[in-house]
C-alpha cells in the first residue's frame, strides 16, 4: 500500500516537474547530515579548547546527537521501505529528546561555578528518563511517503514529541532566565541570552514548518536547518563571548562566611612566586586577598573544590580539582598539557589575573622534574605579557633539594621564616 502511494506520488512527480527535479529531491537529502557534521566539527572545537569541563563535554555529546539525527534524518527519507522507516522514525524520535534534554543539562552547568546540581548528581536516571520520555512517541510512530521520501506525519507521536520538547525548552529557558537575573557579570548574561536563542531556534522552525505545511507551501519536512541555526549561534557565543570557557571574573559580592581570618601579611606585585611552607594557608590567604581587591583568579588545588568554596568563601572563582580519577572539572596529573593550555588560555582572557598552583608535588610526582619545568616556563611566559600573578605553594621538606633549586631559579621566593627569599 505504502509503495503503492510513494510510487503514485513520485510518478506523479516525475511526469509533471521532470527527472532532474525529482533528483533534487535526493540529492535534497544530503543537507541533513552534512549540518550533522558541521555541528560535530563544532563540538570538536569545544572540546579541544577546554576537555576537562563537563559543559565542554557535554556540549560535544549533543553535537554528536546533532550529528546522528542528521544521518537518521537522511535514512528515514531514503528507507526501502515501511518497515524499516518506522525503526528509523522510532529511533530518531527519541534522538531529537535527548538532544533537548541535553540543552536542559547543559544549562543547568552555567555559570561555571554552580554548586548544587540536581543534574549532575543524577546524570544515569535523568538519561533513562529521557529515553522513556522519547519511548513514549516512538512507540507509536506512523510514517507516510512523499516526493521527499519517508516521513513522519503529523499524528500523536508528533503532537508528544512536540509536547516534550517544549516542556524540555521551556525548563531550560527557566534554569537560564534564573542564572541571567542573579548574575553580576555581562558577559554571564549574555552567554544566556545566547544560549536561550539557540535552545529556541530548533523549536521556532519546526514551528515555522507547520504553519508553512497549514499554508500549503509544500515545504520539505525537515529539522536540520533549525538545527544548523542553532549551531551558528553557539558558534558567535563561543568565538564571540566565550562560552563554555574558564574566563576571568572578579569576587565582587565574595561570600565572607569563608573570608580567611586576617589578610595577608605583603601585598605582591605581578610575577611567579614560589610560596616555601609545611602548610599552604598563607598562600591561600594571599590568593585570597589578590581576589578580594578585584583580580580575576583561577585556582588550581589538591583541594575538592566545595570544601575551598566553603573555607575561602570564594563564590566566582573558577576552582579546577587535580585528581587522578577522571571527572567533571578537574585535571589529571599526568595531563600537564590541559594543564599548561587551561591556565594559558585563562591569562589570555584578562589581565591582571592570579593563578594559584597548589599541588606542585603532585606534578612531580607523576611526571619527570623536566617536564613540569617545560610547563612553568611556559606558564611564567604568559604571565609576564598579560602582568598577571602566579602563585605555587610548596612544601620545601617534601621536594628533592636539587628539585627544589631548580624551581627556585624560576620563581621568586617567599618563605614563612628564615632562609634565603622574601620573608611573609
Amino acid at each position: 500500500m505504502w509503495h503503492g502511494f510513494r510510487n503514485y506520488l513520485v510518478g506523479g512527480a516525475e511526469s509533471r516537474l521532470g527527472k532532474s527535479v525529482l533528483e533534487g529531491y535526493l540529492i535534497f537529502t544530503i543537507i541533513s547530515p552534512i549540518i550533522g557534521i558541521l555541528g560535530l566539527l563544532l563540538g570538536i572545537y569545544v572540546y579541544m579548547r577546554n576537555p576537562f569541563l563537563e559543559t565542554t563535554r557535554t556540549f560535544f555529546g549533543i553535537m554528536v546527537l546533532f550529528l546522528l539525527a542528521g544521518l537518521l534524518d537522511f535514512i528515514l527519507m531514503n528507507a526501502p521501505g515501511e518497515a524499516a522507516a518506522v525503526a528509523v522514525g522510532r529511533i530518531l524520535v527519541v534522538c531529537v529528546v535527548l538532544i533537548f534534554g541535553g540543552f536542559l543539562y547543559l544549562s543547568s552547568l552555567l555559570p561555571f561555578e554552580r554548586r548544587r546540581n540536581w543534574f549532575k548528581a543524577h546524570r544515569i536516571e535523568y538519561v533513562v528518563i529521557l529515553i522513556l520520555l522519547g519511548m513514549i512517541p516512538a512507540s507509536s510512530v506512523e510514517v507516510v511517503s512523499s516526493v521527499y521520501g519517508w516521513g513522519i506525519p503529523d499524528t500523536f507521536p508528533i503532537f508528544a514529541l512536540v509536547a516534550i520538547v517544549l516542556a524540555l525548552t521551556i525548563l531550560a529557558l527557566s534554569v537560564l532566565y534564573r542564572v541571567y537575573r542573579s548574575a553580576t557579570d555581562v558577559g554571564v548574561r549574555t552567554q544566556c541570552v545566547l544560549m536561550s536563542i539557540g535552545i529556541v531556534f530548533p523549536l521556532a522552525y519546526s514551528g515555522l514548518l507547520v504553519i508553512l505545511d497549514s499554508l500549503g507551501a509544500g515545504n520539505p519536512p525537515q529539522l536540520a536547518p533549525g538545527f544548523l541555526l542553532t549551531s551558528i549561534v553557539f558558534l558567535y557565543a563561543i568565538s564571540k563571548h566565550k562560552l563554555f570557557l574558564v574566563s576571568p571574573v572578579a569576587e565582587v559580592g565574595r561570600d565572607r562566611k569563608g573570608r580567611p581570618d586576617k589578610p595577608p601579611s605583603n601585598i605582591i606585585g605581578p610575577g611567579c612566586y614560589l610560596i616555601e611552607m609545611k602548610r599552604p594557608d598563607e598562600a591561600y590567604r594571599m590568593f585570597v586577598g589578590q581576589v578580594e581587591r578585584g583580580a580575576k583568579g583561577l585556582l588550581i588545588s589538591r583541594t575538592h573544590p566545595d570544601a575551598a568554596k566553603e573555607k575561602y568563601g570564594l563564590v566566582k572563582t573558577p576552582i579546577i580539582w587535580l585528581a587522578s580519577q577522571p571527572g567533571p572539572d578537574r585535571i589529571e596529573p599526568a595531563n600537564l598539557s590541559i594543564l599548561q593550555h587551561t591556565i594559558i588560555e585563562f591569562l589570555r582572557r584578562g589581565k591582571d589575573a592570579v593563578v594559584m598552583l597548589d599541588g606542585l608535588e603532585y606534578l612531580i610526582s607523576n611526571n619527570p622534574v623536566e617536564k613540569v619545568l617545560k610547563t612553568v616556563y611556559a606558564i611564567k611566559d604568559e604571565i609576564v605579557i598579560s602582568d598577571s600573578k602566579f602563585l605555587v605553594p610548596v612544601d620545601p621538606d617534601v621536594l628533592d633539594p636539587a628539585h627544589l633549586a631548580l624551581f627556585e631559579r624560576e620563581f621568586e621566593v617567599l618563605k614563612t621564616s628564615g632562609g634565603a627569599g622574601t620573608e611573609i
